[in-house]
């Protein structure tokens, strides 16, 4: 599993995608921290997290639509999400 997960995120670089990666509590601080772990690598890897952005759009959509708000915003086809 974890060789099958690591292709496709190397896929999506080679094709010029992002990796996106969101948590909630504790797992939004996993998602930082992995994300940083690629970024030091020059890898374009974004959290979701950024308390502002998520509060705002849990306040005019609902908490249920903070992730997928955010991403039909900024996401590409070429980007994944890890969850």
């Amino acid at each position: 599993m974890v060789n099958k997960i690591s292709k496709q995120i190397r896929d999506c670089f080679d094709r010029g995608g992002k990796v996106w990666i969101c948590g909630n509590g504790g797992s939004s601080a996993e998602a930082s921290h992995f994300s940083e772990e690629l970024i030091a690598y020059g890898f374009p890897v974004i959290a979701l997290n950024d308390p502002c952005v998520i509060t705002a759009l849990a306040n005019d959509y609902g908490y249920e639509y903070v992730f997928s708000k955010y991403l039909a915003a900024v996401a590409k086809p070429a980007d994944i999400l890890i969850t």
